[in-house]
């Protein structure tokens, strides 16, 4: 079985996602922490320290460096471990200069057929809940249960200063809708994968229900398949 849940930043569906997985016993995938991991390797590995650079990575190197036999995706109820050549490079993942990188990176057409690549190579022996912004569209169309979740701007907002806090970034919630409104335009008008409402997809619109409601609101579609 396959579930997928899309949605803009902030939107929770990383933190449902991994709730959900568990809930049911399936294996989580993050799509976001395997771009991550892309941006993490390509600058330390390959050497695209700048945004240029990034923005323009060499399909030589995309296939050399970002692909399933040096990246491998591990979870187990302790987590998720990425691992490159079998070292683990986990905690460099989720830094500030990451998470301004893969931004950048991930709009890469070939970035995103070596991680979806991944994904379905992980799915095939697993039955797994898949969240990102293109896995009920591209990725897994054919997902038994695909979900949309979103929240409304400010409270997407207020959730992604808090999580910038938890980093020690201060940011005021006025910089953060700003943040938030331009990523949003970056992730649906891009010309590769943009963000939108898979087919099918059930919206659940999260902006007014806590963490353990959105989760029951999302279970309440999934028949029991053990």
């Amino acid at each position: 079985m396959i579930i997928t849940i899309d949605g803009p930043v902030a939107s929770g569906k990383s933190t449902v996602a991994l709730r959900i997985a568990t809930e049911l016993g399936m294996y989580y995938v993050c799509s976001g922490l395997l771009y991550r991991a892309c941006t993490y390797i390509l600058r330390h590995y390959a050497g695209y320290k700048t945004e240029h650079a990034i923005t323009h990575p060499s399909q030589k190197d995309i296939e050399e460096y970002c692909n399933q036999y040096r990246i491998r995706y591990v979870y187990t109820i302790h987590g998720i471990q990425i691992f490159f050549d079998n070292h683990d490079i986990t905690e460099y993942l989720k830094t500030a200069t990451i998470d301004h990188y893969v931004s950048l990176l991930s709009t890469h057409e070939a970035i995103r057929i070596e991680v979806h690549i991944m994904q379905k190579a992980i799915a095939q022996d697993k039955d797994i809940v898949a969240d990102g912004r293109d896995m009920g569209s591209v990725a897994f169309p054919d997902a038994e249960y695909k979900f949309f979740l979103t929240a409304s701007v400010e409270e997407r907002a207020g959730r992604w200063q808090k999580d910038q806090e938890k980093k020690g970034n201060n940011v005021s919630l006025q910089q953060a809708i700003e943040a938030i409104t331009q990523r949003d335009y970056r992730d649906t008008t891009r010309a590769v994968s943009p963000l939108v409402v898979p087919a099918h997809a059930i919206i659940i619109d999260s902006t007014n229900l806590t963490l353990d409601q959105t989760v029951q609101e999302m279970l309440k579609y999934i028949k029991p398949w053990k």
